[in-house]
C-alpha cells in the first residue's frame, strides 16, 4: 500500500461502537483501573488481551519475524543515543535506589517506623540507578544490533513488552495509561524495502481491524515532541513525509478516536547513532509497526460489548471463547 493509498483510507462503514460497552468492562471488574495510570485485567478482558497478542504475534511470523524478549529497564546510556530525552522528557521513567549508605538507610527506615511519609522520606537519600523504564520496545533491538551490517533483505524482529510514558494524570483506562504493553514488529534494511513491507503490513493490519468488525480509518500522524520551535518543526516534517500512520477506531460514536496501531518510518536516525549499516558502507533504514493490547481490547469491547456470547461472529471458530 503506498503512502497515497494508505491516507484518508477508511474501514468498516455503517458499524457504531456500542453506547456505554467499556464503562460496563469497567463496572464488572474485568478492567480495574489504579489511580496512576496502571490496569489489571481478569476474566474476559485478559482473554481478549492474550487473543490479540497471539494475533499479531502471528501476524509478524507470518512476514518471517524472528522473536525477543527484552527487559523493561534500558540503561539511561542506550536511551542517551537517541533524542528520546530531547524528543519526549516528559514521558521519562527514571529508575531510583536509596542510597547504599548505611547512614542514610538507617535515617530512611527510623522516619517510616515513626510514622513518617515513605516517598518524603525516601527523597534526600534517592540515587540516579543509571535505567530508565522503556518507552518503547524497539529502542532495545537498536542496542543489540549496533555496529552491524545488514543484507538488501530486511531483518525483521517482533517482541512484546511494558512500555512506560508519564502522562501527568492525564491517564484514561485502557486507552491512556502510565504503564501499557505492546507489541512491535522491528524492521531493518533499504529505505525501499522497509517502504515496502510497511504498506503490505498495514493492509493486514486493516483487513484484521475490519474482520474484527471494527471501523475507522488510517491518517498521518505526528508524535507529541517536546518544544515549541523544535517540536512543530518535527511535527511538520513527520506529515509531510508521511513518516508516521495511525490505525484510528472511534470507540465513542462522537469521532472519539482511538490509535490502535501505528506504522512507523525511522529513516536512518538510529542507524546514524547504533552504527546499523548496509553493504558499500551505506546506512541502513528502521521502521516498527506497534500494536498497543489494551486498547485493542478497548476498540473491541466499544463494538461487541463485554459479554464473550457476543464475539462470535468475529472471533474464529478454532478460538474458544471464555
Amino acid at each position: 500500500m503506498s503512502a497515497l493509498e494508505a491516507k484518508g483510507l477508511t474501514f468498516g462503514e455503517g458499524r457504531a461502537p456500542r453506547p456505554g460497552a467499556l464503562e460496563a468492562l469497567l463496572e464488572r471488574g474485568d478492567a480495574r483501573p489504579y489511580d496512576n495510570g496502571t490496569l489489571a485485567l481478569s476474566g474476559p478482558a485478559q482473554w481478549l488481551f492474550h487473543y490479540f497478542e497471539r494475533s499479531f504475534l502471528a501476524l509478524a511470523r507470518r512476514h518471517g519475524a524472528a522473536e525477543r524478549r527484552y527487559p523493561t529497564l534500558l540503561p539511561v546510556s542506550i536511551m542517551e543515543r537517541t533524542d528520546y530525552f530531547k524528543s519526549f522528557p516528559h514521558h521519562a521513567t527514571f529508575a531510583l535506589c536509596l542510597d547504599r549508605d548505611a547512614g542514610a538507610l538507617r535515617t530512611f527506615v527510623d522516619e517510616v517506623k515513626g510514622g513518617g511519609e515513605v516517598e518524603a522520606a525516601a527523597g534526600p537519600h534517592l540515587r540516579p540507578a543509571g535505567a530508565v523504564l522503556s518507552g518503547a520496545v524497539c529502542y532495545h533491538c537498536y542496542a543489540e544490533y549496533r555496529g552491524h551490517t545488514f543484507g538488501e533483505e530486511p531483518t525483521v524482529l517482533t517482541a512484546q513488552g511494558q512500555c512506560f510514558r508519564y502522562e501527568h494524570g492525564e491517564f484514561s483506562p485502557l486507552r491512556r495509561q502510565w504503564e501499557f504493553t505492546m507489541r512491535e514488529i522491528i524492521l531493518l534494511g533499504t529505505e525501499q524495502a522497509l517502504l515496502e513491507l510497511r504498506g503490505r503490513l498495514l493492509e493486514d493490519v486493516v483487513r484484521f481491524a475490519e474482520a474484527h468488525g471494527l471501523a475507522g480509518r488510517v491518517d498521518v500522524a505526528s508524535d507529541p515532541f517536546f518544544g515549541s520551535v523544535e517540536g512543530r518543526a518535527r511535527t511538520l516534517l513527520q506529515r509531510a513525509q508521511s513518516l508516521k500512520y495511525e490505525l484510528l477506531v472511534d470507540i465513542t460514536g462522537q469521532k472519539g478516536e482511538l490509535a490502535i496501531a501505528s506504522f512507523n518510518l525511522h529513516g536512518d536516525s538510529f542507524s546514524r547513532t547504533f552504527e546499523l549499516g548496509l553493504p558499500e558502507g551505506r546506512l541502513a533504514s528502521s521502521a516498527c509497526v506497534a500494536f498497543g493490547l489494551e486498547r485493542w481490547v478497548a476498540a473491541f469491547v466499544a463494538y461487541h460489548g463485554a459479554d464473550p456470547a457476543a464475539w462470535r461472529e468475529v472471533i474464529p471458530a478454532h478460538e474458544e471463547l471464555p
